[in-house]
């Protein structure tokens, strides 16, 4: 019976023409669990990221032309003054 090389972790010479040179099997522990939790982050971060943004973008709009059209002039004023004084 032949010996089980997946595990062995010795060099296994490819034998098609195409080879090019020694193939290590199994070379150290690839994935780790952070890797995988990190992964997973950055791949919900994509999915949710453009509607985020366009959420952001039409509260921000919604709320500019809601002071706009419900504030009046004396109103806006003191908001933007408040605004500078804190900045």
């Amino acid at each position: 019976m032949r010996k089980d090389i997946r595990f062995s972790n010795k060099a296994l010479t490819l034998q098609h023409r195409s080879a090019r040179g020694k193939v290590k099997r199994n070379a150290n522990k690839f994935t780790r669990g952070s890797q995988l939790f990190s992964h997973e982050m950055r791949m919900i971060w994509a999915g949710l990221r453009v509607p985020f943004y366009i959420w952001c973008a039409t509260f921000v709009i919604s709320l500019c032309g809601l002071t706009y059209f419900y504030l009046a002039n004396h109103e806006a004023q003191l908001i933007i003054r408040l605004c500078k004084w804190h900045g």
